[in-house]
């Protein structure tokens, strides 16, 4: 990435970033609402330590900051420290105030590197842009845990209108693909742009044949599913999706309730609302998209299927409202080799562990984060993030 483009970008996720913490309190930036989500103070200092690091070599006085904050932190760096459990991220001290001192600290350093002309900027780059991508991760994780922390409050509270704006979806049409022509998957990492090592190398796919929808599902098709008792018949479901839906009570998505006149309602950041028929059905298992689908007599489309028509179909494919269920897993690429040496962990090789991948993007995703390769994670009962379902059918 150049140094201009990354000035651009770092500064519009510095101040996004900026702007959704000043709407909050210090007492809703210490709150941990359970295991799976890390308060969003935690979530800040972890930002800054990582591009802590980033400029360590660079910047030697900076090297103190790791050590102190290291051990509260890391997440999956065990080349720095061990790492508080997840569990445990909500803390008294630091104090914000501290957070926040660390954080205008390093920004500062980060924008007299980066006017500093007599320093090759080819030296760290590579550092800088990985740790303004992971900051990028984390403002979307930030607005979905803010979500998540809203909803667990009596009454439900609002938040604002400026992040997550969800569209209107278009009119729902079959789109047929078949090639027997080449296709090139995936990317090969460059100096000038970035991507994660799990979307690289790029490699030939031969021959592809398949149907799949120019959209994802609304809330108005899902709810069809709803009411007509899916989550009630165990035909439709996987036996591990099954069992996660008896255990844990599902019989809808995250944030779908009933008012007391019995009237489907959902929880956005704006607050609750009226359940929008147009809109995309957000906050659903890889269990649900499953189940879902099959009521339908489709499938879920391969991530292979979803790249090769988000590239073909351009503007006739709409995506980037939701992060979107695959039928594939987080494994390598053909003829990918994790890197042997690995200092700074920009390697995603540890977390290719089977996972079952998410294409797209999401209405929290910042600006320029989002590309057609993008090769998302999570587990398959995870519903906290933005998780939609497109359908596709074999031919």
């Amino acid at each position: 990435m150049l140094k201009t483009e990354f000035l651009v970008r770092y500064r519009t996720a510095y101040q996004e970033l900026n702007r959704i913490i000043d709407l909050l309190s210090v007492e809703d930036c210490a709150v941990q609402v359970d295991d799976k989500h890390s308060s969003i103070k935690w979530h800040l200092g972890h930002i800054w330590w990582l591009w802590n690091i980033a400029i360590s070599d660079i910047d030697i006085k900076r090297k103190t900051f790791i050590e102190q904050y290291s051990y509260l932190f890391n997440s999956y760096y065990p080349g720095y420290s061990t790492s508080l459990p997840q569990s445990r991220r909500s803390f008294g001290r630091p104090f914000m105030r501290e957070i926040l001192g660390y954080q205008e600290n390093l920004n500062e350093s980060l924008e007299i590197l980066l006017s500093d002309d007599s320093i090759d900027s080819s030296d760290y780059m590579p550092a800088l842009t990985f740790a303004l991508n992971h900051m990028e991760q984390h403002i979307e994780l930030i607005l979905s845990s803010i979500k998540y922390l809203l909803n667990s409050y009596s009454p439900k509270v609002t938040f604002d209108s400026e992040s997550g704006t969800e569209l209107y979806l278009s009119k729902s049409s079959w789109l047929e693909l078949t090639g027997e022509k080449n296709f090139m998957l995936g990317l090969n990492q460059s100096a000038t742009s970035f991507c994660y090592d799990c979307e690289t190398p790029q490699y030939e796919h031969f021959q592809y044949s398949f149907i799949i929808s120019n959209r994802v599902v609304t809330n108005g098709e899902y709810l069809e599913f709803v009411e007509a008792g899916g989550y009630e018949d165990r035909s439709y479901w996987t036996n591990t999706g099954w069992d996660w839906v008896c255990k844990n009570s599902i019989t809808s998505p995250f944030y779908w309730y009933k008012n007391n006149v019995d009237d489907w309602m959902e929880f956005y950041l704006l607050g609750p609302r009226l359940l929008n028929h147009y809109l995309p059905v957000t906050h659903v298992s890889l269990y649900e998209a499953q189940a879902y689908a099959k009521w339908r007599d489709n499938r879920l489309p391969t991530e292979k299927e979803w790249e090769i028509a988000a590239t073909i179909l351009d503007d006739d494919f709409q995506w980037g409202q939701v992060w979107e269920w695959t039928t594939s897993k987080f494994d390598p690429y053909p003829k990918y080799y994790p890197p042997a040496k690995d200092p700074m962990h920009l390697s995603t090789w540890s977390l290719m562990d089977g996972r079952p991948v998410l294409r797209g993007a999401s209405c929290f995703t910042p600006e320029g984060h989002a590309r057609i390769t993008y090769r998302n994670y999570y587990k398959p009962d995870y519903r906290l993030q933005f998780g939609g379902i497109r359908l596709a059918k074999s031919i």
